[in-house]
């Protein structure tokens, strides 16, 4: 799970603002000029850079996990991680985006649902929900054990 949450925190990185410790949004902190005397950021001199990678905003775990966002060498691994997260949270069926392109992904994601234990059936997507990019995924009642 530890897993799954930090590649979801590298994804959802690119989506959400950084939220400053202090609880405000960090501001610009810039040159030193508007904010750089700490007030409104954290004045841009650097220091912060290494806490602010610690951290860590994991979104919420939803009944739909997009890939497009990660190498194919890191698919197989995350879609392991999310179908046992989904099950022990209760979902029934998920929805995994891979796209359409030249099908890297969907192959990928189908051989992981061949042999995972928590996977009772799985199809591609109809029309309305992403057609031949997304799988659609039963799961399997109960907590499977890794």
């Amino acid at each position: 799970m530890a897993g799954l949450i930090a590649r979801l925190a590298r994804w959802w990185r690119g989506r959400a603002a950084p939220i400053d410790r202090a609880g405000g949004d960090g501001g610009d902190g810039g040159d030193g000029g508007d904010g750089g005397d700490g007030a409104g950021g954290d004045g841009g001199d650097g220091a912060d850079a290494a806490s602010d990678a610690e951290l860590v905003i994991a979104p919420p775990l939803t009944e739909e996990l997009d890939l497009h966002t990660f190498l194919p060498r890191e698919v197989a691994s995350v879609v392991d991680e999310y179908l046992h997260a989904a099950q022990a949270a209760g979902f029934r069926q998920v929805r995994v985006i891979h796209g359409k392109g030249r099908g890297v992904l969907r192959t990928i994601v189908h051989g992981v649902l061949r042999r995972h234990p928590t996977v009772a059936t799985f199809n591609l997507a109809d029309e309305r929900h992403g057609g031949w990019g997304a799988t659609v995924v039963t799961l399997a009642p109960g907590s499977a054990t890794r």
